[in-house]
């Protein structure tokens, strides 16, 4: 597989880098892989590292429906809960990198819509969701009482009808 680099000037570069992240979008950026999947529906994924159990379920079965769906997901992966649902996604390997709020803020400005699991209260994560929000960036979250943190800030609730229901969605949009 060949390594693309793609320059800010490039008719390929994402221009939700230069709208989301402005002056601190990268001059380029690389790509080893399919090119086309910067064009698919992106589902981010960001999890707290301590997660309930009962939202680690749901993640993985959602992250099962996803990839039956086609649903191109994208995250860091440092957390146990973003780490297993890279594994069911995709069993390749990958580099293990220092990923730091610079990636997620990347990774958030390329999705289309952003699904938080669990976020600890006055944990990063839970900041990181606010600053999310505040680019209007739809955001999602398991409907449980452990979330109220992420719904009280504006992240939109999901039922386990409504996990599947989204998967769909993004086929019909695909």
């Amino acid at each position: 597989m060949d390594l693309i680099r793609l320059d800010r000037s490039d008719a390929a570069y994402p221009t939700a880098l230069n709208h989301y992240l402005g002056k601190d979008a990268p001059s380029s950026i690389a790509i080893l892989g399919d090119p086309q999947a910067l064009k698919a529906d992106k589902l981010a994924l960001f999890c707290s590292v301590k997660c309930p159990a009962k939202l680690i379920l749901q993640t993985h079965d959602l992250a099962h429906e996803l990839v039956q769906g086609g649903v191109t997901v994208i995250g860091g992966f440092h957390s146990p809960v973003e780490k297993e649902c890279l594994r069911v996604c995709d069993n390749r390997h990958r580099s293990d990198i220092q990923m730091s709020l610079y990636r997620n803020r990347f990774v958030a400005a390329l999705a289309d819509w952003i699904l938080i699991p669990y976020a600890g209260p006055s944990s990063k994560t839970e900041q990181f969701c606010s600053e999310i929000l505040a680019w209007q960036k739809p955001v999602y979250t398991f409907s449980h009482v452990l979330n109220e943190n992420l719904i009280t800030r504006g992240a939109r609730p999901l039922t386990p009808g409504e996990e599947v229901e989204m998967t769909l969605r993004s086929l019909e949009r695909g």
